[in-house]
């Protein structure tokens, strides 16, 4: 009798435990099952169209090329005097959207980062916001993108501190005027700014640059994209600072012929190798939260590229 009653308290004190366990087990097992693999986000692949007039003598030609490439946002050279008429923005950005294409007004100078040429930068805000004004939302620009680049000026070279200094006060200057405009503002960058130190003490000019504008596409024109000076190399601080202000960028490459060298296009390479490169970026850096896609530069010299 008394072995009886031993035995029953030993069940029950078993019992006891496995009731305690058994929801913390059973939680850990279903936590277990739902634990996957991170989901890439979908990216961006750009393209910059320097000659507008493509959007009129070979609007669907464009069209089908960004389509057959899944080039989902052309950076758009405007002009501005009236000789691409608004009619043919509006066709060619309304049938870009229902390819599921953004664009972007695109327009910039090196001398436009100088005081006395900053009115260059408003009268482009002035006409695109003057244009989306006056057609629908579909046929609307969805951000303004600047090529604005200094390093090309002279003065570089003989007092970089004081272009550095204007050219940030100019991207100042710039970014308030589209607050409320629902115009995104973007541009490039060369993938070096992180080795460009802000006068005064003020840490890397790529990390100004991110924390400005709402995107950068960074001109990371190497033709391969492993090794010490390859493309994953030489964007790999900007992504990090960009990860730490919560911004996404885009890395660009080049596929013009470029008179620095065969290193910095895939002019050489052709299409096909110039796509197995983007893919190991993209293998590399897609569970990257900073990452936003590729650009290429451009679209003329692309479609008629090596294989």
């Amino acid at each position: 009798m008394k072995k009886m009653s031993i035995l029953h308290a030993v069940w029950a004190l078993l019992l006891a435990l496995s009731l305690v366990a058994t929801p913390d087990h059973a939680m850990a097992a279903k936590n277990k099952k739902r634990t996957t693999t991170p989901t890439p986000a979908p990216t961006v692949e750009a393209t910059w169209v320097w000659n507008t007039w493509h959007i009129v003598t070979e609007k669907d030609q464009l069209l089908q090329f960004a389509k057959s490439n899944g080039v989902n946002l052309i950076y758009l050279q405007v002009i501005q005097d009236g000789e691409i008429t608004t009619e043919q923005y509006r066709t060619f950005i309304r049938e870009a959207g229902l390819n599921g294409i953004e664009v972007q007004a695109l327009d910039g100078r090196p001398e436009w980062s100088k005081v006395e040429n900053r009115y260059h930068i408003t009268n482009l805000v002035n006409w695109v916001k003057q244009y989306n004004a006056s057609v629908a939302a579909s046929e609307r620009f969805s951000g303004i993108h600047l090529d604005v680049e200094p390093y090309i000026l002279p003065e570089w070279s003989t007092n970089r501190d004081a272009v550095v200094t204007q050219w940030m006060d100019t991207v100042k200057m710039f970014i308030p005027q589209l607050a409320g405009s629902g115009l995104k503002a973007t541009s490039d960058i060369p993938s070096w700014l992180d080795h460009v130190a802000v006068p005064n003490n003020g840490g890397t000019l790529s990390r100004f640059m991110i924390t400005q504008y709402d995107q950068v596409t960074l001109m990371a024109y190497r033709d391969v994209a492993l090794g010490t000076d390859g493309i994953n190399e030489i964007v790999k601080n900007e992504l990090a600072e960009a990860n730490l202000l919560g911004k996404k960028l885009i890395v660009g490459v080049n596929i013009i012929q470029d008179p620095e060298g065969d290193f910095v296009s895939f002019a050489e390479e052709g299409k096909a190798e110039m796509e197995r490169q983007l893919a190991i970026v993209y293998s590399t850096y897609k569970y990257n939260a900073a990452f936003a896609g590729h650009a290429v530069h451009d679209y003329s010299s692309w479609k008629v590229a090596l294989p």
